[in-house]
């Protein structure tokens, strides 16, 4: 089990561990793995977005100057831009 720790704790079952956070090493994953990791994802941010407090001034990140409800705007735009990115490097 590896943890991740950020504005909130991150636990990752050992199973889904394919890359380090720092690791730029390429991993070959099978389809059936990357679909658990999928679905693992999909029920973690599911429960941690259940109970996130939109309303709080702090983003949870000292380098991020807003709020929890903008910080969303922004993980979406971060998340648009680095699929971007990888779809640039697939050419």
């Amino acid at each position: 089990m590896v943890v991740y720790r950020l504005a909130f704790e991150i636990t990752i079952p050992s199973r889904f561990c394919i890359l380090s956070m720092h690791s730029r090493q390429s991993v070959e994953c099978s389809k059936e793995d990357l679909l658990a990791y999928a679905a693992f994802c999909r029920e973690e941010s599911g429960m941690k977005t259940a109970v996130l407090d939109y309303t709080s001034p702090n983003s949870g990140f000292y380098w991020l100057p807003f709020g929890k409800r903008e910080l969303q705007f922004y993980n979406i735009r971060h998340s648009q831009r680095r699929t971007g990115d990888l779809s640039d490097r697939s050419t």
